[in-house]
């Protein structure tokens, strides 16, 4: 069985554990558990010695626990590269083949993961009969300020902007490059272009951590007072992907939010696990509710 869950952040523990959720005790050798991006573990380059609020003195020893604890689970687990992923250390990991795509196999600091992938470029997969386009890379909305971690000044800046907030209450991100900020963070147009012409009309699933851009035209973030327009990454997506294939359902993290749009078989997740068969239940859904819809205003325009 294949599975789904949202942004976890470095936190798998949080997301998997059979005390918080009881349901993952059901899972097997046999399932494959998908993060739709942001994984956040492996986080901290040991060649970087730069410590702030995402990382402190020690971290190599927590990202080892984080993984091995993850890696002893009976599932598979697939990371899709979010945002929020140190793509530095991806790119160390080496290549190697699952599900017919071509994929990362999780290592940190010379240690393999065996039951842990990672996707960073887009791929087309082929598991559990089911056909599946993944598309990593999303913008990030946090990132007010970007610093280098070798500028004697960074520091500095950090604080004023520390001290800003706790005088007039104004919140500023930052983000420091290569340390909790990439520039390769969005979507790699150039290597889907090269992918699309290789893929059938009719797939069975998307799976992205940014959303489609066409997502931006009917909803808004709740705590927001107008809808925002697409980023880079979700226009690529709402350009080559929305109108190019027919598909059962397009599922994306990254928004922190559960997003049902059903006209155009769009689903946001977050912090819960879905499974193929909750897919393929939401995806039916969708399809009927798109069916009575084009059929009420087709009688509207009769009349």
């Amino acid at each position: 069985m294949i599975y789904l869950t949202g942004d976890i952040h470095g936190d798998p523990i949080e997301r998997f554990s059979y005390k918080r959720h009881s349901e993952m005790r059901e899972l097997t050798k046999n399932d494959y558990m998908f993060v739709l991006g942001d994984c956040g573990v492996p986080w901290y380059n040991p060649e970087i010695k730069f410590y702030d609020y995402w990382t402190r003195p020690g971290a190599e020893k927590v990202e080892h626990y984080l993984l091995s604890w993850l890696n002893d689970k009976p599932w598979t687990t697939i990371f899709i590269r979010g945002n929020h992923d140190n793509i530095d250390l991806i790119e160390e990991m080496p290549w190697t083949k699952f599900a017919h795509a071509d994929v990362r196999q999780m290592s940190y600091q010379n240690v393999v993961y065996d039951k842990i992938y990672y996707v960073d470029t887009p791929q087309y997969m082929y598991l559990e009969g089911q056909k599946i386009l993944i598309v990593p890379g999303a913008e990030s909305h946090d990132a007010d300020y970007i610093f280098e971690y070798d500028d004697p000044s960074t520091k500095g800046y950090i604080k004023h902007l520390q001290k800003q907030e706790q005088k007039d209450g104004i919140i500023s991100y930052y983000r420091i490059n290569h340390v909790s900020w990439w520039e390769r963070e969005g979507v790699d147009e150039d290597k889907l272009k090269a992918l699309l012409p290789h893929l059938p009309h009719e797939i069975d699933y998307i799976f992205t951590h940014a959303p489609c851009g066409e997502l931006r035209k009917y909803w808004k973030f709740p705590d927001r007072p107008a809808r925002e327009y697409p980023t880079p990454s979700e226009q690529i997506l709402a350009d080559l992907i929305f109108p190019s294939f027919k598909y059962k359902l397009w599922v994306h993290g990254h928004f922190h939010h559960y997003i049902e749009l059903p006209h155009i078989l769009s689903l946001g997740i977050y912090h819960s696990v879905l499974s193929l068969e909750d897919l393929e239940s939401i995806s039916k859904r969708f399809s009927s509710e798109n069916k009575y819809h084009e059929e009420k205003l087709a009688a509207m325009k009769k009349v």
